[in-house]
Protein backbone atom coordinates (compact mmCIF):
# COMPACT_ATOMS: atom_id res chain seq x y z
CA UNK A 1 0.00 0.00 0.00
CA UNK A 2 2.89 2.65 0.48
CA UNK A 3 4.13 1.89 -2.73
CA UNK A 4 0.51 3.10 -3.90
CA UNK A 5 0.40 6.06 -1.95
CA UNK A 6 3.87 6.97 -3.03
CA UNK A 7 3.02 6.81 -6.45
CA UNK A 8 -0.31 8.78 -5.62
CA UNK A 9 1.89 10.98 -3.39
CA UNK A 10 3.60 12.61 -6.36
CA UNK A 11 0.83 13.57 -8.34
CA UNK A 12 -1.63 14.83 -5.71
CA UNK A 13 -2.55 18.19 -5.99
CA UNK A 14 -4.72 20.69 -3.54
CA UNK A 15 -7.33 21.95 -5.44
CA UNK A 16 -8.28 26.00 -4.31
CA UNK A 17 -11.75 27.04 -3.95
CA UNK A 18 -11.50 28.73 -7.17
CA UNK A 19 -10.94 25.79 -9.72
CA UNK A 20 -14.19 24.41 -7.95
CA UNK A 21 -16.24 24.13 -11.26
CA UNK A 22 -18.20 21.93 -12.99
CA UNK A 23 -15.86 18.39 -12.49
CA UNK A 24 -16.51 15.23 -14.90
CA UNK A 25 -15.87 11.53 -14.10
CA UNK A 26 -12.64 9.78 -15.62
CA UNK A 27 -10.47 7.32 -15.22
CA UNK A 28 -6.50 6.62 -15.08
CA UNK A 29 -4.07 4.45 -15.77
CA UNK A 30 -0.67 4.87 -14.54
CA UNK A 31 3.03 3.21 -13.81
CA UNK A 32 5.06 3.04 -10.85
CA UNK A 33 8.15 0.74 -10.08
CA UNK A 34 7.92 -1.45 -7.32
CA UNK A 35 10.01 -4.27 -5.88
CA UNK A 36 8.34 -6.68 -8.27
CA UNK A 37 8.75 -4.76 -11.23
CA UNK A 38 6.99 -1.67 -13.10
CA UNK A 39 2.96 -2.36 -12.07
CA UNK A 40 -0.17 -0.59 -13.69
CA UNK A 41 -2.12 1.03 -11.23
CA UNK A 42 -6.04 2.53 -12.09
CA UNK A 43 -8.14 5.08 -10.20
CA UNK A 44 -11.41 6.12 -11.02
CA UNK A 45 -13.46 8.90 -10.28
CA UNK A 46 -17.16 10.45 -10.09
CA UNK A 47 -16.15 13.66 -8.69
CA UNK A 48 -13.64 15.06 -6.49
CA UNK A 49 -14.61 13.09 -3.29
CA UNK A 50 -15.37 10.01 -4.65
CA UNK A 51 -12.93 7.70 -6.56
CA UNK A 52 -11.91 4.01 -6.49
CA UNK A 53 -7.98 2.79 -7.24
CA UNK A 54 -7.08 -0.61 -7.59
CA UNK A 55 -3.14 -1.44 -7.03
CA UNK A 56 -3.09 -4.19 -9.16
CA UNK A 57 -2.97 -6.65 -6.52
CA UNK A 58 -5.56 -8.95 -6.88
CA UNK A 59 -8.92 -8.70 -4.89
CA UNK A 60 -7.74 -5.49 -3.41
CA UNK A 61 -8.98 -1.66 -4.17
CA UNK A 62 -8.92 1.37 -2.06
CA UNK A 63 -12.29 4.01 -2.53
CA UNK A 64 -12.42 7.49 -1.15
CA UNK A 65 -15.80 8.89 -0.22
CA UNK A 66 -16.60 12.28 1.45
CA UNK A 67 -12.66 12.48 2.59
CA UNK A 68 -12.35 9.06 4.34
CA UNK A 69 -9.98 6.37 3.04
CA UNK A 70 -10.85 2.73 2.63
CA UNK A 71 -9.73 -0.27 1.37
CA UNK A 72 -11.53 -3.43 0.58
CA UNK A 73 -10.30 -6.85 -0.19
CA UNK A 74 -11.56 -9.98 -1.10
CA UNK A 75 -8.87 -12.20 -0.84
CA UNK A 76 -8.34 -14.88 1.10
CA UNK A 77 -11.59 -16.56 0.98
CA UNK A 78 -12.72 -14.90 4.18
CA UNK A 79 -15.89 -12.64 1.99
CA UNK A 80 -15.25 -8.98 1.82
CA UNK A 81 -13.45 -7.09 4.02
CA UNK A 82 -13.17 -3.14 4.03
CA UNK A 83 -11.30 -0.84 6.51
CA UNK A 84 -11.46 2.70 7.44
CA UNK A 85 -8.11 4.24 7.26
CA UNK A 86 -9.01 7.79 8.18
CA UNK A 87 -6.35 7.78 10.84
CA UNK A 88 -3.66 6.31 8.86
CA UNK A 89 -1.64 9.64 9.20
CA UNK A 90 -2.20 9.96 12.56
CA UNK A 91 -0.91 6.82 13.39
CA UNK A 92 2.02 7.14 10.99
CA UNK A 93 2.90 10.27 12.80
CA UNK A 94 2.57 8.91 16.31
CA UNK A 95 5.17 6.00 15.08
CA UNK A 96 7.54 7.91 13.01
CA UNK A 97 7.59 10.41 16.06
CA UNK A 98 8.44 6.69 18.63
CA UNK A 99 11.18 5.61 15.97
CA UNK A 100 12.75 8.61 14.60
CA UNK A 101 10.91 8.19 11.12
CA UNK A 102 10.84 10.96 8.69
CA UNK A 103 9.26 14.18 10.09
CA UNK A 104 5.90 11.90 11.14
CA UNK A 105 4.69 11.79 7.61
CA UNK A 106 2.87 8.41 6.28
CA UNK A 107 3.91 5.63 4.75
CA UNK A 108 5.91 6.06 1.59
CA UNK A 109 7.63 9.50 3.15
CA UNK A 110 9.06 7.10 5.95
CA UNK A 111 11.27 5.36 3.21
CA UNK A 112 11.40 8.26 0.09
CA UNK A 113 12.05 12.04 0.87
CA UNK A 114 9.72 14.39 0.75
CA UNK A 115 10.25 17.98 0.19
CA UNK A 116 10.74 20.90 2.61
CA UNK A 117 11.24 23.68 0.27
CA UNK A 118 11.05 24.13 -3.26
CA UNK A 119 13.25 26.43 -4.78
CA UNK A 120 11.84 26.78 -8.33
CA UNK A 121 9.75 25.21 -10.62
CA UNK A 122 10.98 26.52 -14.41
CA UNK A 123 9.61 25.22 -18.17
CA UNK A 124 12.29 23.61 -20.15
CA UNK A 125 10.33 24.57 -23.39
CA UNK A 126 10.44 20.84 -24.74
CA UNK A 127 7.62 19.27 -25.41
CA UNK A 128 6.61 15.87 -24.77
CA UNK A 129 3.84 13.91 -25.07
CA UNK A 130 2.70 11.41 -22.44
CA UNK A 131 -0.84 8.82 -22.79
CA UNK A 132 -1.58 10.62 -25.83
CA UNK A 133 -1.58 14.34 -24.25
CA UNK A 134 1.13 17.07 -24.89
CA UNK A 135 2.83 18.19 -21.95
CA UNK A 136 6.19 20.10 -21.26
CA UNK A 137 9.14 19.11 -19.85
CA UNK A 138 9.85 20.94 -16.39
CA UNK A 139 12.76 21.10 -13.55
CA UNK A 140 11.62 21.75 -10.05
CA UNK A 141 14.18 22.23 -7.97
CA UNK A 142 13.75 21.04 -4.05
CA UNK A 143 15.47 20.81 -0.27
CA UNK A 144 14.52 17.68 1.50
CA UNK A 145 14.22 17.44 5.69
CA UNK A 146 18.01 16.99 5.64
CA UNK A 147 18.51 19.89 3.73
CA UNK A 148 20.08 18.74 0.89
CA UNK A 149 19.25 20.20 -2.40
CA UNK A 150 17.65 17.74 -5.47
CA UNK A 151 16.58 18.40 -8.59
CA UNK A 152 13.58 16.50 -11.13
CA UNK A 153 11.73 16.28 -14.27
CA UNK A 154 8.50 15.96 -14.71
CA UNK A 155 5.91 16.81 -17.68
CA UNK A 156 3.23 19.16 -16.70
CA UNK A 157 0.20 19.82 -19.10
CA UNK A 158 -3.14 22.05 -19.36
CA UNK A 159 -5.22 19.26 -20.34
CA UNK A 160 -8.29 19.65 -18.38
CA UNK A 161 -8.84 16.06 -17.57
CA UNK A 162 -5.22 16.10 -16.29
CA UNK A 163 -6.13 18.80 -14.07
CA UNK A 164 -9.09 17.24 -12.99
CA UNK A 165 -7.12 13.76 -12.18
CA UNK A 166 -5.15 16.18 -9.80
CA UNK A 167 -8.23 17.22 -8.19
CA UNK A 168 -9.43 14.06 -7.64
CA UNK A 169 -5.55 12.73 -6.47
CA UNK A 170 -5.59 15.80 -4.08
CA UNK A 171 -9.13 14.29 -2.21
CA UNK A 172 -6.76 10.91 -1.44
CA UNK A 173 -3.91 13.14 -0.22
CA UNK A 174 -6.58 14.95 2.33
CA UNK A 175 -8.37 11.84 3.33
CA UNK A 176 -4.96 10.41 3.90
CA UNK A 177 -3.00 12.89 6.01
CA UNK A 178 -4.85 16.74 4.70
CA UNK A 179 -1.54 18.32 4.23
CA UNK A 180 -0.09 19.14 0.87
CA UNK A 181 3.46 18.54 -0.15
CA UNK A 182 5.51 21.89 -1.21
CA UNK A 183 5.92 19.72 -5.03
CA UNK A 184 2.54 19.30 -5.15
CA UNK A 185 1.85 23.11 -4.08
CA UNK A 186 4.02 24.18 -6.78
CA UNK A 187 2.32 22.65 -9.44
CA UNK A 188 -1.24 23.44 -8.95
CA UNK A 189 -0.57 27.26 -8.39
CA UNK A 190 0.74 26.77 -11.94
CA UNK A 191 -2.72 25.64 -12.28
CA UNK A 192 -1.73 22.31 -14.33
CA UNK A 193 -1.82 18.76 -13.96
CA UNK A 194 1.01 16.61 -13.91
CA UNK A 195 1.80 13.53 -16.68
CA UNK A 196 4.90 12.13 -15.82
CA UNK A 197 7.37 12.44 -12.28
CA UNK A 198 10.67 11.36 -13.20
CA UNK A 199 9.87 7.28 -13.80
CA UNK A 200 8.16 7.05 -10.52
CA UNK A 201 5.17 7.99 -11.84
CA UNK A 202 3.64 7.63 -15.51
CA UNK A 203 -0.31 8.43 -16.96
CA UNK A 204 -0.41 5.41 -19.43
CA UNK A 205 -4.00 6.25 -20.56
CA UNK A 206 -6.64 9.02 -19.35
CA UNK A 207 -10.15 8.84 -20.43
CA UNK A 208 -13.52 10.74 -19.20
CA UNK A 209 -14.89 7.33 -19.26
CA UNK A 210 -15.60 6.03 -15.60
CA UNK A 211 -16.69 3.15 -13.98
CA UNK A 212 -20.44 2.04 -12.93
CA UNK A 213 -21.43 4.26 -10.03
CA UNK A 214 -22.28 1.16 -7.85
CA UNK A 215 -18.60 0.64 -7.74
CA UNK A 216 -17.73 3.16 -5.79
CA UNK A 217 -20.30 2.17 -2.81
CA UNK A 218 -18.51 0.71 0.32
CA UNK A 219 -19.15 -2.84 -0.24
CA UNK A 220 -19.49 -4.12 3.67
CA UNK A 221 -19.37 -2.05 6.90
CA UNK A 222 -16.25 -0.87 7.24
CA UNK A 223 -14.11 -1.74 10.27
CA UNK A 224 -11.49 1.42 11.47
CA UNK A 225 -7.66 0.51 11.55
CA UNK A 226 -6.52 1.80 14.88
CA UNK A 227 -9.60 -0.37 16.77
CA UNK A 228 -8.25 -3.22 14.50
CA UNK A 229 -4.55 -2.80 15.65
CA UNK A 230 -5.73 -2.31 19.29
CA UNK A 231 -7.56 -5.33 19.09
CA UNK A 232 -4.14 -7.15 17.65
CA UNK A 233 -2.08 -5.39 20.32
CA UNK A 234 -4.37 -6.61 23.00
CA UNK A 235 -4.36 -10.67 22.06
CA UNK A 236 -2.69 -12.57 24.18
Amino acid sequence: MTRLVFALGLALIAVPPVLAPAFAAGTAQFSSPTPEGVKTMEMAWLDPSTMRITPGTPGTYMLVRDGTLYAATTAGGMGVHVVDLSSLGEMAGSMGADSGGADGQTGPQITIETAEEVTGLEATGRQEVVAGIEGELYEIGWIDSGGEHHTDQMVLTDNPLAVEMGQAFAAMAAATNGEVEPRQAAIVERGLGILRYGQAFVVESLTDESRPASEFELPAEPTNIGDMMGAFGSAP
